[in-house]
């Protein structure tokens, strides 16, 4: 049962991480020359398989296709939320 909880608290952790990242990966994207480093390259290793995940799918959806801005980062938050309402 406390292997269990521990588990549980390493997951949530990590998305916490995760968002963090996202967070700092948006505000990098209005600095370009904050993401020439090692730490850019560092959020963007860890975000971009979801990031990217969450854009081929908004990709299939025409009127978010369509939309002027990437919403990539936001909506990958949004999944992150919903996954730690579960847990």
């Amino acid at each position: 049962m406390v292997f269990l909880i521990l588990i549980m608290a390493v997951i949530r952790y990590s998305i916490y991480a995760l968002q963090i990242c996202l967070l700092i990966r948006a505000l990098m994207s209005w600095f370009p020359e904050m993401s020439d480093g090692s730490l850019g390259d560092f959020i963007y290793t860890i975000t971009e398989p979801l990031v990217s995940f969450v854009g081929s799918i908004i990709y299939k959806i025409r009127p978010l296709r369509e939309f002027p801005l990437d919403l990539s980062l936001f909506f990958s938050c949004v999944l992150l939320s919903i996954l730690l309402a579960f847990l």
